[in-house]
């Protein structure tokens, strides 16, 4: 058991650190402060995996410093809250300047002085139970239940299927963790599970919505328009990636989630296209490529 825990927790490390890297730098390059907040949670389950994989190690190799605690939870704990609280603002579709928004601002920041409060005065085992609670349990009720109440804002929107599926990942694993007070295998087990399962299904969403090459020809060579067409009819880099999009044989509402942009922008792209080219629609357009 204590193998597969150490196994368990590596794995879940590599994958969460993975699955964060990529949503950073998707977040550089986009600038979608959902990707951003996405990235926060799973840098801070790293974070959790690593201190928990540091802990079996020390049981082997020796004490590790306390220090190392503190800064890993430290940092641990407002990437966190505020991933978490961002992340289902962003789902539910909450203004940007929203006033709950700023409330959990403040809470993180509360929180993590609350929690150095409690290290230095040496506290910590005692109110161990009271931190996982104000920064674990609390937060995630509080997202599930919130989400349940906007659950029509939630579940619409992109990336429809994989915002469902991590709902009940949610569930399942916040009912596990409660469960996990009476029988303790629980706690050791499904947190990892689920935070692995998380970095998943985010990285399989990135590579079939953001990396996955479009269709290709008898030759395995990328349909896109030619640089001549780009230039004579005035496209511009955007259009050109919509275009792909619709040689690969995309609907808008699948463009939409594989750029990174909504319906309407899709459409709004696609009539400059039209526009532009003199199509009318998708048929001319190819027909137009194929010349």
């Amino acid at each position: 058991m204590f193998l597969f825990l150490v196994i368990l927790q590596f794995i879940t490390a590599l994958f969460c650190f993975s699955a964060g890297i990529v949503l950073f730098f998707i977040f550089r390059k986009t600038g979608k402060k959902f990707v951003l907040h996405g990235s926060e949670i799973l840098f801070s389950f790293f974070l959790l995996s690593l201190s928990a994989l540091s802990g079996r190690i020390a049981d082997m190799i020796g004490a590790v410093p306390p220090v190392f605690y503190f800064a890993v939870n430290f940092v641990f704990s407002p990437l966190f809250i505020l991933g978490l609280s961002g992340c289902v603002f962003d789902l539910v579709s909450v203004p940007e300047h929203a006033r709950i928004r700023l409330i959990l601002d403040f809470y993180g920041v509360f929180f993590v002085c609350f929690y150095a409060v409690v290290w230095f005065t040496g506290k910590f085992e005692e109110l161990k139970l009271l931190l996982n609670i104000v920064c674990i349990w609390g937060p995630c009720a509080a997202a599930l239940i919130y989400t349940g109440i906007r659950w029509k804002k939630f579940r619409s929107g992109l990336f429809y299927s994989g915002r469902l599926l991590a709902f009940w990942l949610a569930v399942v694993n916040f009912t596990c963790l409660t469960a996990g007070l009476l029988f303790h295998a629980l706690a050791d087990i499904s947190p990892y599970l689920c935070m692995t399962s998380f970095s998943l299904l985010i990285l399989v969403l990135i590579f079939k919505n953001y990396f996955s090459p479009f269709r290709t020809d008898s030759n395995n060579s990328i349909l896109s328009p030619s640089a001549a067409f780009c230039k004579t009819y005035g496209i511009t880099l955007r259009e050109r990636d919509i275009i792909c999009a619709v040689l690969a044989g995309k609907q808008n509402k699948d463009i939409a989630q594989s750029l990174f942009i909504s319906v309407k922008t899709v459409e709004s792209h696609l009539g400059n296209i039209y526009r532009k080219t003199g199509a009318a629609n998708r048929l001319e357009l190819f027909s137009l490529l194929s010349q």
